[in-house]
């Protein structure tokens, strides 16, 4: 449940991956830790307030991802080039 900006890291993951189609996701986690289920668990009411927003069309690199697993079919890893002062963050 790691913060990044506004929400937690997990969060950027999985909303990724539905926006590359993939709609089955597993997340394993310890008995009695239910802050990702909770965080996890569908909020109808902010769907509905960020619907028709420019948060709802922020693009992310799963689906990128997903398309050259589709036409390699082979292990994909995302990177991104950095300035060498900038790598620390």
């Amino acid at each position: 449940m790691l913060p990044i900006l506004t929400k937690p890291l997990i969060q950027y993951g999985v909303e990724e991956a539905i926006e590359s189609d993939l709609n089955t996701m597993a997340i394993v986690t310890g008995r009695g830790k239910r802050a990702i289920e909770d965080h996890l668990d569908i909020s109808y009411e902010l769907k509905h307030q960020i619907k028709d927003t420019h948060k709802d069309k922020l693009p992310g690199v799963l689906s990128q991802m997903v398309k050259l697993y589709k036409k390699y079919n082979c292990s994909i890893v995302a990177i991104e080039k950095v300035p060498k002062e900038d790598a620390s963050s």
